[in-house]
Protein backbone atom coordinates (compact mmCIF):
# COMPACT_ATOMS: atom_id res chain seq x y z
CA UNK A 1 0.00 0.00 0.00
CA UNK A 2 2.90 2.36 0.93
CA UNK A 3 4.62 1.79 -2.78
CA UNK A 4 1.55 2.46 -4.91
CA UNK A 5 0.94 5.33 -2.47
CA UNK A 6 4.09 6.71 -2.92
CA UNK A 7 4.15 5.83 -6.92
CA UNK A 8 0.79 7.56 -7.12
CA UNK A 9 2.50 10.92 -5.41
CA UNK A 10 5.50 11.07 -7.25
CA UNK A 11 3.85 10.48 -10.80
CA UNK A 12 1.43 13.41 -10.20
CA UNK A 13 3.75 15.39 -9.17
CA UNK A 14 6.03 14.74 -12.81
CA UNK A 15 2.94 14.93 -14.10
CA UNK A 16 2.49 19.00 -13.01
CA UNK A 17 6.32 18.86 -13.66
CA UNK A 18 6.67 17.89 -17.32
CA UNK A 19 3.35 19.12 -18.81
CA UNK A 20 4.28 21.48 -21.69
CA UNK A 21 8.01 20.67 -22.13
CA UNK A 22 9.23 21.76 -25.42
CA UNK A 23 12.14 20.22 -27.41
CA UNK A 24 15.11 22.12 -25.88
CA UNK A 25 17.83 20.30 -23.81
CA UNK A 26 16.49 21.19 -20.59
CA UNK A 27 12.82 19.92 -21.80
CA UNK A 28 14.57 16.66 -23.35
CA UNK A 29 16.63 15.78 -20.59
CA UNK A 30 13.86 16.42 -18.17
CA UNK A 31 11.40 14.20 -20.74
CA UNK A 32 14.29 11.84 -20.41
CA UNK A 33 14.47 11.52 -16.63
CA UNK A 34 11.01 11.38 -16.70
CA UNK A 35 10.18 8.34 -18.50
CA UNK A 36 13.15 6.57 -16.42
CA UNK A 37 11.49 7.33 -13.40
CA UNK A 38 8.06 6.56 -14.89
CA UNK A 39 9.41 3.01 -15.75
CA UNK A 40 11.22 2.31 -12.73
CA UNK A 41 7.59 2.86 -10.75
CA UNK A 42 6.97 0.76 -13.46
CA UNK A 43 9.38 -1.99 -11.99
CA UNK A 44 8.35 -1.41 -8.71
CA UNK A 45 4.89 -1.13 -8.86
CA UNK A 46 4.52 -4.76 -11.16
CA UNK A 47 7.82 -7.09 -10.20
CA UNK A 48 9.01 -5.07 -6.80
CA UNK A 49 12.27 -5.22 -8.39
CA UNK A 50 13.82 -2.38 -6.32
CA UNK A 51 17.67 -3.33 -7.76
CA UNK A 52 16.63 -3.01 -11.30
CA UNK A 53 14.53 0.23 -10.61
CA UNK A 54 17.30 2.12 -9.01
CA UNK A 55 20.24 0.91 -11.23
CA UNK A 56 18.01 2.16 -14.26
CA UNK A 57 17.15 5.31 -12.70
CA UNK A 58 20.70 6.40 -11.59
CA UNK A 59 22.06 5.63 -14.97
CA UNK A 60 18.87 8.22 -16.90
CA UNK A 61 19.83 10.66 -13.78
CA UNK A 62 23.96 10.44 -14.58
CA UNK A 63 23.28 10.94 -18.50
CA UNK A 64 20.61 13.86 -18.24
CA UNK A 65 20.67 15.58 -14.84
CA UNK A 66 23.08 18.47 -15.93
CA UNK A 67 20.85 19.61 -18.67
CA UNK A 68 17.84 18.91 -16.71
CA UNK A 69 18.89 21.29 -13.93
CA UNK A 70 16.20 21.80 -11.23
CA UNK A 71 14.14 19.50 -13.11
CA UNK A 72 15.59 16.75 -12.61
CA UNK A 73 14.45 17.24 -8.37
CA UNK A 74 11.75 14.93 -8.60
CA UNK A 75 13.91 12.32 -10.39
CA UNK A 76 16.49 12.82 -7.55
CA UNK A 77 13.63 12.36 -4.98
CA UNK A 78 12.31 9.16 -6.53
CA UNK A 79 15.63 7.26 -6.69
CA UNK A 80 15.97 8.35 -3.07
CA UNK A 81 12.53 7.25 -2.20
CA UNK A 82 13.19 3.87 -4.21
CA UNK A 83 15.75 3.10 -2.27
CA UNK A 84 13.91 3.73 1.12
CA UNK A 85 11.27 1.53 -0.09
CA UNK A 86 13.67 -1.53 -0.86
CA UNK A 87 14.65 -0.98 2.72
CA UNK A 88 11.43 -0.77 3.99
CA UNK A 89 10.43 -4.11 1.86
CA UNK A 90 13.32 -6.18 2.81
CA UNK A 91 12.04 -5.60 6.36
CA UNK A 92 8.83 -6.72 6.11
CA UNK A 93 10.16 -9.77 4.64
CA UNK A 94 11.94 -10.73 7.44
CA UNK A 95 8.41 -11.87 8.54
CA UNK A 96 9.59 -14.90 6.27
CA UNK A 97 12.56 -15.50 7.80
CA UNK A 98 11.09 -14.91 11.41
CA UNK A 99 8.70 -18.16 10.36
CA UNK A 100 11.72 -20.41 9.31
CA UNK A 101 13.63 -19.83 12.48
CA UNK A 102 10.42 -20.33 14.62
CA UNK A 103 10.03 -23.74 12.46
CA UNK A 104 13.91 -24.97 13.03
CA UNK A 105 13.26 -24.11 16.77
CA UNK A 106 10.24 -26.12 16.85
CA UNK A 107 12.30 -28.91 15.09
CA UNK A 108 15.23 -28.77 17.89
CA UNK A 109 12.32 -29.04 20.64
CA UNK A 110 10.53 -31.93 18.80
CA UNK A 111 14.25 -33.51 18.94
CA UNK A 112 14.72 -32.51 22.35
CA UNK A 113 11.51 -34.19 23.18
CA UNK A 114 11.98 -37.60 21.81
CA UNK A 115 15.41 -37.72 23.80
CA UNK A 116 13.63 -36.88 26.58
CA UNK A 117 10.79 -39.66 25.75
CA UNK A 118 13.96 -42.02 25.12
CA UNK A 119 15.80 -41.42 27.75
CA UNK A 120 12.43 -41.99 29.77
CA UNK A 121 11.92 -45.42 28.98
CA UNK A 122 15.81 -46.27 29.15
CA UNK A 123 15.93 -44.83 32.73
CA UNK A 124 12.59 -46.57 33.53
CA UNK A 125 14.10 -49.94 31.97
CA UNK A 126 17.18 -49.80 34.09
CA UNK A 127 15.16 -49.36 37.39
CA UNK A 128 13.65 -52.48 36.43
CA UNK A 129 16.19 -54.46 36.25
CA UNK A 130 17.17 -53.63 39.58
CA UNK A 131 13.84 -53.76 41.28
CA UNK A 132 10.43 -54.09 39.28
CA UNK A 133 8.43 -53.88 42.52
CA UNK A 134 10.10 -50.44 43.27
CA UNK A 135 10.09 -49.31 39.63
CA UNK A 136 6.19 -50.07 39.77
CA UNK A 137 6.15 -48.17 42.23
CA UNK A 138 7.74 -45.03 40.96
CA UNK A 139 5.87 -45.61 37.58
CA UNK A 140 2.47 -45.19 40.41
CA UNK A 141 3.86 -42.82 41.67
CA UNK A 142 4.37 -40.81 38.33
CA UNK A 143 1.20 -40.86 36.90
CA UNK A 144 -1.06 -40.74 40.12
CA UNK A 145 1.30 -38.75 42.60
CA UNK A 146 1.45 -38.82 46.25
CA UNK A 147 -0.64 -35.56 46.18
CA UNK A 148 -2.76 -34.42 43.21
CA UNK A 149 -0.07 -31.31 42.12
CA UNK A 150 2.07 -33.62 41.63
CA UNK A 151 0.55 -36.21 39.42
CA UNK A 152 0.89 -35.88 35.78
CA UNK A 153 -3.06 -36.24 35.63
CA UNK A 154 -3.55 -33.30 37.74
CA UNK A 155 -0.90 -31.37 35.67
CA UNK A 156 -2.61 -32.59 32.72
CA UNK A 157 -5.92 -31.28 34.02
CA UNK A 158 -4.10 -27.98 34.93
CA UNK A 159 -3.59 -27.52 31.34
CA UNK A 160 -6.87 -28.56 29.64
CA UNK A 161 -8.56 -26.11 32.38
CA UNK A 162 -6.09 -23.37 31.10
CA UNK A 163 -6.86 -24.30 27.51
CA UNK A 164 -9.89 -24.39 28.07
CA UNK A 165 -10.09 -20.91 29.80
CA UNK A 166 -8.39 -19.56 26.73
CA UNK A 167 -10.35 -20.44 24.48
CA UNK A 168 -13.69 -19.28 25.74
CA UNK A 169 -11.51 -15.41 25.86
CA UNK A 170 -11.01 -16.50 22.13
CA UNK A 171 -14.71 -17.23 21.88
CA UNK A 172 -15.40 -13.74 22.87
CA UNK A 173 -13.14 -11.54 21.46
CA UNK A 174 -13.87 -13.40 18.33
CA UNK A 175 -17.56 -12.56 18.43
CA UNK A 176 -16.39 -8.73 19.38
CA UNK A 177 -14.24 -8.28 15.98
CA UNK A 178 -17.31 -9.87 14.30
CA UNK A 179 -19.70 -7.34 15.15
CA UNK A 180 -16.36 -4.43 14.31
CA UNK A 181 -16.08 -6.01 10.61
CA UNK A 182 -19.73 -6.13 10.60
CA UNK A 183 -19.72 -2.50 11.06
CA UNK A 184 -16.97 -1.77 8.64
CA UNK A 185 -18.43 -3.82 5.86
CA UNK A 186 -21.96 -1.51 6.18
CA UNK A 187 -19.42 1.84 5.75
CA UNK A 188 -17.88 0.07 3.17
CA UNK A 189 -21.05 -0.08 1.43
CA UNK A 190 -22.74 3.11 2.04
CA UNK A 191 -19.12 4.23 0.71
CA UNK A 192 -19.66 2.68 -2.76
CA UNK A 193 -23.65 3.78 -2.69
CA UNK A 194 -22.25 7.12 -2.56
CA UNK A 195 -19.98 6.82 -5.84
CA UNK A 196 -22.29 5.35 -7.74
CA UNK A 197 -23.83 8.09 -7.50
CA UNK A 198 -21.35 10.34 -7.81
CA UNK A 199 -21.02 8.09 -11.08
CA UNK A 200 -24.49 9.17 -12.15
CA UNK A 201 -24.16 12.86 -11.09
CA UNK A 202 -22.44 16.08 -12.28
CA UNK A 203 -20.51 18.61 -11.30
CA UNK A 204 -20.78 20.06 -7.56
CA UNK A 205 -23.13 17.18 -7.01
CA UNK A 206 -20.79 14.50 -8.19
CA UNK A 207 -18.35 16.08 -6.36
CA UNK A 208 -19.78 16.16 -3.15
CA UNK A 209 -20.61 12.84 -3.65
CA UNK A 210 -17.40 11.33 -4.03
CA UNK A 211 -16.40 13.80 -0.97
CA UNK A 212 -18.75 12.04 1.37
CA UNK A 213 -17.40 8.04 0.06
CA UNK A 214 -13.92 9.17 0.71
CA UNK A 215 -14.95 10.85 4.14
CA UNK A 216 -16.98 7.05 4.65
CA UNK A 217 -13.52 4.95 3.83
CA UNK A 218 -11.69 7.27 6.39
CA UNK A 219 -14.20 6.68 9.23
CA UNK A 220 -13.16 2.92 8.57
CA UNK A 221 -9.41 3.61 9.70
CA UNK A 222 -11.31 3.93 13.74
CA UNK A 223 -13.05 0.19 13.11
CA UNK A 224 -9.43 -1.13 11.35
CA UNK A 225 -7.64 0.14 14.83
CA UNK A 226 -10.08 -1.54 16.85
CA UNK A 227 -10.05 -4.88 14.61
CA UNK A 228 -6.40 -5.17 14.80
CA UNK A 229 -6.32 -4.71 18.18
CA UNK A 230 -8.59 -7.31 18.71
CA UNK A 231 -7.08 -9.56 15.83
CA UNK A 232 -3.70 -8.94 17.64
CA UNK A 233 -5.08 -10.13 21.39
CA UNK A 234 -6.12 -13.20 19.62
CA UNK A 235 -3.02 -14.24 18.31
CA UNK A 236 -1.71 -13.58 21.24
CA UNK A 237 -4.27 -15.81 22.81
CA UNK A 238 -4.13 -18.29 20.57
CA UNK A 239 -0.22 -18.20 20.99
CA UNK A 240 -0.15 -19.46 24.04
CA UNK A 241 -2.66 -21.81 23.53
CA UNK A 242 0.14 -23.24 21.12
CA UNK A 243 2.66 -22.93 23.60
CA UNK A 244 0.60 -25.08 25.82
CA UNK A 245 -0.29 -27.77 23.29
CA UNK A 246 2.97 -29.41 23.49
CA UNK A 247 3.03 -29.55 27.37
CA UNK A 248 -0.36 -31.33 27.03
CA UNK A 249 1.14 -33.40 24.47
CA UNK A 250 4.08 -34.39 26.09
CA UNK A 251 2.21 -34.90 29.79
CA UNK A 252 -0.44 -37.18 27.80
CA UNK A 253 2.18 -39.04 26.40
CA UNK A 254 3.80 -39.10 29.23
CA UNK A 255 0.49 -40.71 30.96
CA UNK A 256 0.34 -43.24 27.91
CA UNK A 257 3.28 -44.47 28.51
CA UNK A 258 3.40 -45.11 31.72
CA UNK A 259 -0.08 -46.48 31.76
CA UNK A 260 1.47 -49.39 29.79
CA UNK A 261 4.30 -49.55 31.49
CA UNK A 262 2.09 -50.26 34.47
CA UNK A 263 -0.13 -52.88 32.88
CA UNK A 264 3.30 -54.42 31.43
CA UNK A 265 4.52 -55.19 34.68
CA UNK A 266 1.60 -55.73 36.47
CA UNK A 267 0.21 -58.34 33.67
CA UNK A 268 2.49 -59.50 31.23
CA UNK A 269 3.98 -62.35 33.45
CA UNK A 270 6.77 -63.36 31.04
CA UNK A 271 8.77 -60.27 29.49
CA UNK A 272 11.61 -60.11 27.11
CA UNK A 273 15.23 -59.43 27.64
CA UNK A 274 15.36 -56.40 29.65
CA UNK A 275 19.19 -55.93 28.71
CA UNK A 276 18.34 -56.23 25.35
CA UNK A 277 15.82 -53.70 25.65
CA UNK A 278 18.24 -51.15 27.71
CA UNK A 279 20.98 -51.91 24.90
CA UNK A 280 18.14 -50.77 22.58
CA UNK A 281 17.38 -47.64 23.92
CA UNK A 282 20.67 -46.67 24.78
CA UNK A 283 21.95 -46.82 21.31
CA UNK A 284 18.58 -44.76 20.15
CA UNK A 285 19.62 -42.41 23.02
CA UNK A 286 23.15 -41.66 21.56
CA UNK A 287 21.31 -41.25 17.95
CA UNK A 288 18.83 -38.80 19.64
CA UNK A 289 21.07 -36.54 20.75
CA UNK A 290 23.28 -36.39 17.83
CA UNK A 291 20.06 -35.44 16.47
CA UNK A 292 19.83 -32.86 18.78
CA UNK A 293 23.38 -31.73 18.39
CA UNK A 294 22.52 -31.48 14.19
CA UNK A 295 19.13 -29.04 14.86
CA UNK A 296 20.84 -26.99 17.06
CA UNK A 297 23.85 -26.43 14.69
CA UNK A 298 21.34 -25.97 11.72
CA UNK A 299 19.14 -23.16 14.17
CA UNK A 300 22.52 -20.98 14.60
CA UNK A 301 23.09 -21.15 10.94
CA UNK A 302 19.63 -20.07 10.26
CA UNK A 303 20.55 -17.53 13.25
CA UNK A 304 23.93 -16.30 11.64
CA UNK A 305 21.92 -15.51 7.98
CA UNK A 306 19.51 -13.48 9.74
CA UNK A 307 22.18 -11.24 11.66
CA UNK A 308 23.49 -11.02 8.14
CA UNK A 309 20.16 -10.33 6.48
CA UNK A 310 18.76 -7.66 9.73
CA UNK A 311 22.36 -6.06 8.62
CA UNK A 312 22.03 -5.95 5.18
CA UNK A 313 18.31 -4.21 5.63
CA UNK A 314 20.15 -2.00 7.78
CA UNK A 315 22.81 -0.90 5.12
CA UNK A 316 19.99 -0.22 2.59
CA UNK A 317 18.81 2.08 5.34
CA UNK A 318 21.78 3.80 5.90
CA UNK A 319 22.70 3.67 2.11
CA UNK A 320 19.74 5.22 1.16
CA UNK A 321 20.14 7.97 3.89
CA UNK A 322 23.93 8.86 2.59
CA UNK A 323 22.21 9.09 -0.88
CA UNK A 324 19.98 11.96 0.32
CA UNK A 325 22.81 13.30 2.91
CA UNK A 326 25.36 13.12 -0.60
CA UNK A 327 22.86 15.18 -2.42
CA UNK A 328 22.28 17.53 -0.10
CA UNK A 329 26.07 18.38 0.64
CA UNK A 330 26.60 18.49 -3.09
CA UNK A 331 24.12 20.84 -3.75
CA UNK A 332 21.48 18.92 -5.91
CA UNK A 333 18.93 18.99 -3.46
CA UNK A 334 18.06 21.35 -0.28
CA UNK A 335 18.60 20.41 2.84
CA UNK A 336 15.19 20.64 4.19
CA UNK A 337 14.42 18.60 1.00
CA UNK A 338 15.53 15.85 2.10
CA UNK A 339 15.65 16.26 5.94
CA UNK A 340 12.64 14.62 6.45
CA UNK A 341 13.51 11.21 4.53
CA UNK A 342 16.96 11.32 6.46
CA UNK A 343 15.26 11.45 10.11
CA UNK A 344 12.90 8.17 8.42
CA UNK A 345 16.23 6.29 7.76
CA UNK A 346 17.24 6.90 10.97
CA UNK A 347 13.71 5.95 12.47
CA UNK A 348 13.86 2.89 9.76
CA UNK A 349 17.26 1.70 11.49
CA UNK A 350 16.71 2.10 14.97
CA UNK A 351 13.17 0.43 14.88
CA UNK A 352 14.23 -2.89 13.13
CA UNK A 353 17.65 -3.48 15.13
CA UNK A 354 15.20 -2.74 17.89
CA UNK A 355 12.58 -5.31 17.06
CA UNK A 356 15.20 -7.70 16.02
CA UNK A 357 17.20 -8.02 19.16
CA UNK A 358 13.66 -8.24 20.72
CA UNK A 359 13.16 -11.32 18.07
CA UNK A 360 16.66 -12.71 19.17
CA UNK A 361 16.19 -12.85 22.60
CA UNK A 362 13.20 -14.23 22.79
CA UNK A 363 14.22 -16.77 20.63
CA UNK A 364 17.56 -17.21 23.45
CA UNK A 365 15.20 -17.26 25.77
CA UNK A 366 13.33 -20.26 24.56
CA UNK A 367 16.59 -22.54 23.49
CA UNK A 368 17.76 -21.59 27.29
CA UNK A 369 14.47 -23.45 28.31
CA UNK A 370 14.96 -26.17 25.76
CA UNK A 371 18.35 -26.65 27.23
CA UNK A 372 17.44 -27.21 30.70
CA UNK A 373 15.25 -30.29 29.78
CA UNK A 374 18.31 -31.47 27.91
CA UNK A 375 21.17 -34.11 28.05
CA UNK A 376 24.70 -32.02 29.25
CA UNK A 377 26.65 -33.52 25.92
CA UNK A 378 24.16 -31.43 24.05
CA UNK A 379 23.85 -28.24 25.92
CA UNK A 380 27.38 -27.32 24.37
CA UNK A 381 25.70 -26.61 21.28
CA UNK A 382 22.83 -24.88 22.21
CA UNK A 383 24.68 -22.59 24.84
CA UNK A 384 26.46 -21.36 21.40
CA UNK A 385 23.01 -20.62 20.44
CA UNK A 386 22.00 -18.78 23.42
CA UNK A 387 25.40 -16.81 23.32
CA UNK A 388 24.94 -15.72 19.88
CA UNK A 389 21.18 -14.46 20.83
CA UNK A 390 22.63 -12.48 23.75
CA UNK A 391 26.27 -11.07 22.11
CA UNK A 392 24.21 -10.26 18.84
CA UNK A 393 20.73 -8.95 20.82
CA UNK A 394 23.77 -6.38 22.65
CA UNK A 395 25.08 -5.02 19.52
CA UNK A 396 21.87 -4.47 17.68
CA UNK A 397 20.37 -2.41 21.20
CA UNK A 398 23.59 -0.37 20.87
CA UNK A 399 22.98 0.48 17.43
CA UNK A 400 19.24 0.76 17.50
CA UNK A 401 19.94 3.51 20.46
CA UNK A 402 22.64 5.18 18.41
CA UNK A 403 19.92 5.44 15.39
CA UNK A 404 16.93 6.38 17.23
CA UNK A 405 18.93 9.41 19.34
CA UNK A 406 19.89 10.26 15.58
CA UNK A 407 16.36 10.30 14.11
CA UNK A 408 15.04 11.96 17.24
CA UNK A 409 17.75 15.15 16.80
CA UNK A 410 16.87 15.04 13.53
CA UNK A 411 12.91 15.21 13.71
CA UNK A 412 14.01 17.66 16.34
CA UNK A 413 15.44 20.51 13.87
CA UNK A 414 12.93 19.11 11.38
CA UNK A 415 10.14 20.67 13.69
CA UNK A 416 11.86 23.70 14.03
CA UNK A 417 12.48 24.48 10.16
CA UNK A 418 9.24 24.24 9.39
CA UNK A 419 7.30 27.63 9.06
CA UNK A 420 3.44 28.48 8.77
CA UNK A 421 2.74 24.95 7.75
CA UNK A 422 1.23 23.12 11.14
CA UNK A 423 0.07 20.04 9.82
CA UNK A 424 3.48 19.16 8.72
CA UNK A 425 4.96 20.71 11.76
CA UNK A 426 2.09 18.14 13.76
CA UNK A 427 2.91 14.88 10.96
CA UNK A 428 6.68 15.24 11.93
CA UNK A 429 6.03 15.85 16.15
CA UNK A 430 4.30 12.29 15.29
CA UNK A 431 7.25 10.68 13.79
CA UNK A 432 9.11 11.97 16.81
CA UNK A 433 6.75 10.49 19.09
CA UNK A 434 6.86 6.92 17.82
CA UNK A 435 10.68 7.24 17.75
CA UNK A 436 10.67 7.94 21.15
CA UNK A 437 8.46 5.65 22.10
CA UNK A 438 10.55 2.84 20.76
CA UNK A 439 13.33 4.79 22.66
CA UNK A 440 11.72 4.37 25.89
CA UNK A 441 10.92 0.34 25.07
CA UNK A 442 14.06 -0.28 24.02
CA UNK A 443 15.54 1.33 27.13
CA UNK A 444 12.79 -0.36 29.58
CA UNK A 445 14.44 -3.46 28.42
CA UNK A 446 18.47 -2.45 28.56
CA UNK A 447 17.66 -1.56 32.53
CA UNK A 448 18.55 1.82 31.20
CA UNK A 449 16.59 3.88 33.95
CA UNK A 450 18.14 7.13 33.38
CA UNK A 451 17.64 6.92 29.58
CA UNK A 452 13.98 5.67 30.24
CA UNK A 453 12.81 8.50 32.52
CA UNK A 454 14.45 10.90 30.11
CA UNK A 455 11.96 9.32 27.50
CA UNK A 456 8.76 9.24 29.73
CA UNK A 457 9.40 12.67 29.80
CA UNK A 458 9.80 13.41 26.20
CA UNK A 459 7.15 11.86 25.20
CA UNK A 460 4.95 13.74 28.00
CA UNK A 461 6.05 16.78 26.08
CA UNK A 462 5.59 15.58 22.52
CA UNK A 463 2.07 14.31 23.45
CA UNK A 464 1.13 17.59 24.54
CA UNK A 465 2.44 19.29 21.68
CA UNK A 466 0.94 16.87 19.13
CA UNK A 467 -2.75 17.30 21.01
CA UNK A 468 -2.24 21.04 20.78
CA UNK A 469 -1.93 20.51 17.05
CA UNK A 470 -4.49 18.22 16.40
CA UNK A 471 -7.43 18.06 18.38
CA UNK A 472 -8.58 14.15 17.84
CA UNK A 473 -5.49 13.23 18.74
CA UNK A 474 -6.80 12.12 22.51
CA UNK A 475 -8.68 9.13 20.41
CA UNK A 476 -6.49 8.48 17.94
CA UNK A 477 -4.83 4.96 17.32
CA UNK A 478 -1.35 6.85 18.31
CA UNK A 479 -2.25 8.17 21.33
CA UNK A 480 -4.17 4.48 22.32
CA UNK A 481 -0.07 2.80 21.08
CA UNK A 482 1.41 5.17 23.59
CA UNK A 483 -0.64 5.22 26.37
CA UNK A 484 -2.18 1.93 26.34
CA UNK A 485 0.87 -0.24 24.49
CA UNK A 486 -1.52 -1.88 22.08
CA UNK A 487 0.47 -4.65 19.83
CA UNK A 488 0.66 -2.58 16.49
CA UNK A 489 2.99 0.12 15.36
CA UNK A 490 1.29 2.82 13.34
CA UNK A 491 3.41 2.90 9.78
CA UNK A 492 3.98 6.56 9.24
CA UNK A 493 3.83 7.51 5.32
CA UNK A 494 6.65 10.07 4.75
CA UNK A 495 5.21 11.41 1.71
CA UNK A 496 3.06 13.05 4.82
CA UNK A 497 5.62 15.08 6.14
CA UNK A 498 5.83 18.34 4.10
CA UNK A 499 8.35 20.52 5.27
CA UNK A 500 7.88 24.33 4.14
CA UNK A 501 9.50 27.48 4.58
CA UNK A 502 7.15 30.70 5.92
CA UNK A 503 6.74 32.37 2.49
CA UNK A 504 5.23 35.45 0.56
CA UNK A 505 1.17 34.68 -0.48
CA UNK A 506 1.60 33.26 -3.30
CA UNK A 507 -0.23 33.55 -6.80
CA UNK A 508 -2.64 30.56 -8.02
CA UNK A 509 -1.14 28.23 -9.66
CA UNK A 510 -1.57 27.79 -13.51
CA UNK A 511 -2.83 24.56 -14.69
CA UNK A 512 -0.57 21.94 -14.71
CA UNK A 513 1.33 23.39 -12.27
CA UNK A 514 1.52 22.67 -8.20
CA UNK A 515 0.97 25.69 -5.77
CA UNK A 516 4.56 27.09 -4.92
CA UNK A 517 6.04 25.91 -7.75
CA UNK A 518 7.12 28.11 -10.80
CA UNK A 519 6.16 27.58 -14.17
CA UNK A 520 8.69 24.70 -15.78
CA UNK A 521 9.70 23.57 -12.21
CA UNK A 522 9.74 20.52 -10.02
CA UNK A 523 8.30 20.91 -5.69
CA UNK A 524 10.85 19.25 -4.34
CA UNK A 525 9.00 19.31 -1.05
CA UNK A 526 5.82 17.78 -2.65
CA UNK A 527 7.31 14.44 -2.60
CA UNK A 528 7.38 14.35 1.49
Amino acid sequence: MLRSISVTIISIVLTSVFLGCSENPEDKAAKEIRAGVDQALGDVASKADYTSASQKLEGVLSRNQRDAGEKAVPGLLAAGNITLGQAEMMKANLGSVHKGINDRIESLSQTVREAADIELQKNTLEQLAESTEKQLETLKETLNGTSDSNSVEARLAQVNIKIEQLKGQIADLDNKLGQLKQKENEIQTQADTKFRKADLASGDQASELKQEGYDLLMSKNNYYVDIQELTDQIDDLQSRIDLLAPLKDRLERSRRLLAEKIANIQDVPERTDINEQIDDLRSRYQASLTAVNDSAAKLLERLQAYQAQVNGVASVFEASREEYLKKARRGVLSRDTTDAAIAQCYYGTGRLLSESQRFLLDNGERVASLATAADDSVNDKMTSVIEFCTTTSQEWRSQAMENLDSAIQAFDELTGQIRGDDQARCAVLKSELLAVHTKRSLADEMGSLDVYDAAVTKIDELTTAVAECDEDFSTSSLARFITEGVYYIPSLKTEEIIVKKEEPEEEPAEPGQMPGQEPGKADPNSLW
